[in-house]
């Protein structure tokens, strides 16, 4: 089970040998545009603020930002040095849609299957009560959370978006059973 969360933790920014297939899961607009309501947002913990959301996304040995495969990119004009549009696909998982590209954090907890790292995980009030799980059977049944960022080059600040998705293991085959948009936090780069 371990090898499949470490799986999960690199989305495809490292290599895997489990076989994968997906489900098209859409986290935007639903077709007829009805009651969307925006994911509540993030709040911080006493003491924190955008400048420490900031230095863990620049921190290489921390974060790695899928679609760059490189920490956050922010220019000396305090502005964001490159896009971090949606994600329409994941390597070794297929297609998917997620507002965002996915975050890779270093220090995430692959004994209890989570994703999002220790480190933003203590700037967050709602991160705390996010428990990811296994439950181990025919089909194993992983629930985890990841987060992603938003953001145009040259934008003085990104949106952060954390998500719940529910995965099934079968005979090695890995497979999204649903993802969920459940917060959201607009970032300032300060």
């Amino acid at each position: 089970m371990k090898n499949l969360l470490s799986l999960f933790a690199t989305l495809g920014v490292a290599s895997s040998t489990i076989g994968i297939t997906a489900n098209v899961i859409s986290c935007g607009d639903n077709a007829k545009g009805d009651d969307i309501k925006p994911a509540p947002e993030l709040t911080y913990k006493e003491g924190k603020k955008n400048i420490d959301v900031v230095n863990i996304l620049k921190d290489e040995e921390l974060t790695t930002i899928l679609s760059t495969k490189k920490p956050l990119q922010v220019g000396e004009d305090k502005k964001l040095g490159v896009n971090y549009e949606d994600t329409t696909e994941l390597p070794k998982i297929g297609k998917i849609n997620l507002d965002g590209q996915v975050i890779n954090f270093s220090d995430s907890d692959d004994e209890n299957s989570s994703l999002l790292g220790a480190k933003i995980k203590e700037i967050f009030k709602e991160l705390d009560d996010l428990n990811p799980s296994v439950e181990e059977g025919d089909v194993n049944v992983i629930t985890t959370h990841l987060m992603t960022i938003k953001g145009t080059k040259g934008d003085s600040n990104f949106t952060l978006f954390v998500y719940k998705g529910i995965f099934e293991n079968k005979d090695e085959n890995l497979s999204v059973n649903s993802i969920e948009k459940i917060y959201q936090k607009v970032v300032a780069l300060v």
